[in-house]
């Protein structure tokens, strides 16, 4: 059984029953010297074209997706595999190099900013009840809603069961 290597980072793996339905993904540097099934295709672009990055991007869009349903011949579900010559016939818009170097640096800044914020909220979720124990109300913004139904923040007057203690804060 042939085993595809996945030696370096920026390669794109393919599972060739199932890229259809999007399994696909980018094997990262973290990947190097890992090695795959001969179930999936894996490939490297050229990197005067392409950058991996911007490949699986677009392939995973909803455009990219039904190439790749109709490059995947069949009609059981395992029956629509997806092989390397339909694969390299795939049309796809490929902006200049630089564009996609620039697209994969500030998708991987909204990946940081992505496991930042779950993170806080994760914070957030084990302070709000310690909080609440302590006396402290607190009122939920919707973040969806407009700026004009946002909360009057000068309404929030801070109230105690004790005279000029504070303690607690409570909305009106």
């Amino acid at each position: 059984m042939a085993k595809a290597r996945l030696d370096q980072g920026g390669r794109l793996g393919l599972s060739n029953i199932k890229a259809w339905e999007g399994a696909m993904a980018l094997a990262g540097d973290e990947h190097e010297r890992c090695i795959a099934s001969h179930r999936y295709i894996t490939c490297v672009p050229d990197p005067a074209l392409a950058t991996a990055g911007f490949l699986v991007y677009y392939l995973l869009s909803e455009d990219g997706l039904e190439k790749g349903g109709l490059a995947s011949p069949g009609t059981a579900d395992r029956n629509r595999t997806l092989g390397l010559g339909n694969l390299g016939k795939i049309e796809m818009p490929v902006p200049p190099l630089a564009k996609q170097q620039t697209f994969n640096r500030l998708k991987a800044e909204v990946a940081v900013l992505k496991a930042k914020h779950a993170a806080i909220c994760q914070t957030n979720a084990a302070l709000l009840p310690a909080t609440r124990g302590a006396g402290v109300c607190h009122r939920s913004i919707d973040m969806n809603r407009s700026k004009k139904s946002q909360p009057n923040w000068t309404d929030v007057k801070a109230r105690t069961s004790r005279p000029n203690s504070p303690t607690s804060i409570a909305s009106d």
